[in-house]
């Protein structure tokens, strides 16, 4: 995909993602890999001066018994952070406080998850990710900016069948350490309540 907004910005954006669907049973392994890349254009509007810049990430994922196991790493281009006035972050290393896209940032990370299927609990899930960032700096000092840390904690409830399908209940703990914020933690606490509804007609029954 691309978009161009003119005097603003044109961001592209690509990803293949490979699922080798293994027998139930079976330890099922995905990988992927994407990369966003952005420029100014026309009269740089969103930053004021002419920049360009990209971000790559890949990961790689298995789920087995229950079991999701995942780790990802990203690079950004030197000459810019990422942006994104018109959404969120579609890089595999967005977290739910950072997204480890400053300039010339690396980052690193994995988490592991569980779901409770196994003890009759359906829909019952909770999990954790950890990510490190270093290398980013200030593209216009050239200054170093401290590296940084992430964990995010979760625990949700999202039942497949039964009258309360649809419904999800989530709770999101993260907390970010870097070395020179006014705080030594940045910590953030979310809970999440939606209910999805499908709109669509009765699938139509054969008379042959």
């Amino acid at each position: 995909m691309d978009y161009n907004v003119q005097n603003f910005i044109n961001s592209g954006f690509g990803q293949a993602e490979y699922d080798f669907r293994q027998p139930k049973g079976m330890p099922n392994f995905i990988l992927g890999g994407n990369v966003i890349a952005q420029t100014s254009v026309g009269d740089n509007l969103l930053a004021g001066s002419p920049f360009e810049t990209y971000q790559a990430s890949a990961k790689a994922q298995m789920a087995y018994a229950g079991w999701t196991l995942f780790i990802a790493g990203s690079a950004t281009g030197n000459q810019s952070k990422i942006y994104s006035p018109f959404g969120t972050k579609p890089n595999y290393t967005d977290m739910q406080q950072v997204s480890f896209d400053n300039a010339g940032e690396k980052a690193i990370g994995g988490s592991a998850a569980y779901d409770f299927a196994a003890f009759g609990l359906p829909g019952l899930s909770t999990g954790a990710w950890y990510s490190q960032g270093w290398g980013a700096l200030n593209p216009v000092t050239n200054v170093a900016i401290p590296d940084r840390r992430e964990l995010d904690v979760w625990l949700q409830y999202r039942p497949t069948e039964g009258p309360l399908k649809g419904l999800r209940l989530k709770t999101q703990y993260s907390n970010v350490w870097q070395q020179g914020n006014v705080r030594p933690t940045q910590q953030e606490f979310r809970l999440i309540a939606d209910y999805t509804v499908l709109f669509r007609p009765e699938p139509s029954v054969s008379k042959h």
